[in-house]
């Protein structure tokens, strides 16, 4: 098994890379066509709106969890089509519903001196919306165990609003038309995409919703569905905070030093995505010394490269923001990357044990305290006194540093020897 989770893991780091890359080449590629201050707007509306991903309700996870552990897959893939189908309604409800606030939601997120109207609204809603029902339409590649499609599948969906807004800004130069045009085209790709999915594998028996099946699914969903709040909130949190505190600029900047600082926090942790999957499967079939034993193997793993990654951080980082994004922007971001990544190298070290978590009902509780940390810490830095970045970088950090060794501690105590 830990031949197989290596090889998996392996394709899936190399895979990640390569769609970074890629990744990286479209926000430098953002920040030349909208300048610096758009981009930042962009980054903001983008997270907040992204928050339509509440209506998720950990449904894509107790999916994963489902599949494993029934046997009827044809039960399966009818939940999955009607789970689609419920969501896209409920989300389209939600956008539709806030449009009649829009003006006054633009100034809570201190938008409302920049010209942007209820095209800008329905585009950034709709964006979200999309990247919900991608959520769901990954599950196929979860459940399959196809890493290498997932990744491609997770790359196109999220970018493929962004390399229409590309293209069409320089033609439009309107942000609010181009913004919602670019919807319409993400939103057309991901059901296109699930209507092929639901095409190519074998037929389903029965289309009509199975009431039972479903109260089960939604009842294993409410075990997951705190993380999926506390977890939908923490970045929309600090975007706002930063653009009320420090201003769009700075939005950018932080986007910039966080996107690199993830890029090499998901190489490592994409090496342990095939991981999950295999600790529900040693959970349910209640092998959990030797599901402890593995997520301490792990863990080492991760530490180690999680201390080459802060040092590589600290030797490359300018190196590679100058090419990345220009000497400006380097030397505008580089001390915001310095100090968060003692945080992101801590949130590195505990990923193994936090995806762990996810697998079993007891650790979901420890997951939800530890997104809440991150929720919490946010909410106190919206009450503190500061202009200076680097300083809100500081306590961001901290943040990522208390959640880490509050799972350490949690697991160190469930440890089974």
């Amino acid at each position: 098994m830990q031949k197989i989770l290596k090889k998996q893991g392996a394709i899936s780091s190399i895979m990640t890379f390569l769609l970074l890359g890629l990744t990286f080449l479209l926000v430098s590629a953002q920040i030349k066509i909208l300048g610096v201050e758009h981009y930042g707007m962009l980054v903001l509306l983008l997270s907040v709106f992204g928050t339509v991903n509440l209506i998720n309700m950990g449904i894509g996870s107790s999916l994963v969890s489902y599949y494993t552990k029934h046997e009827s897959k044809d039960i399966f893939w009818n939940l999955y089509l009607w789970i689609f189908i419920i969501f896209s309604v409920l989300a389209f409800i939600v956008v539709i519903l806030g449009s009649l606030f829009y003006k006054e939601i633009f100034n809570v997120l201190s938008l409302g001196n920049h010209n942007l109207n209820i095209f800008a609204y329905f585009g950034a809603g709709i964006i979200g919306i999309s990247r919900l029902l991608s959520t769901i339409v990954g599950i196929y590649w979860a459940v399959t165990v196809n890493f290498l499609l997932l990744r491609i599948f997770d790359f196109l969906s999220f970018n493929i609003s962004l390399f229409s807004i590309i293209i069409l800004y320089p033609i439009r130069d309107n942000f609010n038309e181009v913004l919602f045009i670019s919807s319409i085209i993400n939103l057309v790709a991901i059901i296109v995409t699930f209507i092929c999915v639901m095409y190519f594998r074998s037929g389903i028996e029965n289309l009509r919703p199975d009431k039972k099946e479903f109260k089960s699914l939604f009842i294993t969903s409410l075990e997951f569905q705190g993380i999926s709040i506390v977890s939908s909130l923490a970045r929309p949190l600090l975007n706002t905070l930063i653009n009320t505190k420090l201003g769009l600029n700075y939005t950018t900047y932080f986007d910039i030093a966080i996107r690199l600082l993830t890029a090499g926090r998901q190489v490592i942790v994409a090496a342990t995505a095939p991981f999950f999957s295999v600790m529900t499967q040693l959970n349910n079939k209640n092998k959990k010394r030797y599901m402890y034993l593995l997520i301490k193997k792990y863990t080492f793993y991760n530490m180690v490269a999680a201390v080459i990654f802060l040092a590589g951080t600290y030797i490359f980082s300018y190196f590679i923001l100058s090419i990345w994004v220009g000497k400006e922007m380097a030397d505008n971001t580089i001390y915001l990357v310095k100090i968060i990544s003692i945080g992101i190298t801590f949130n590195i070290s505990s990923a193994v044990i936090y995806n762990s978590f996810l697998s079993f009902r007891s650790g979901r509780l420890h997951v939800f305290i530890h997104q809440f940390i991150l929720v919490a810490a946010t909410v106190i830095m919206m009450l503190l006194n500061f202009t200076d970045a680097n300083e809100l970088a500081m306590y961001y950090s901290l943040s990522l540093f208390i959640g880490a060794i509050y799972l350490f501690i949690v697991f160190r105590r469930l440890n089974i020897r």
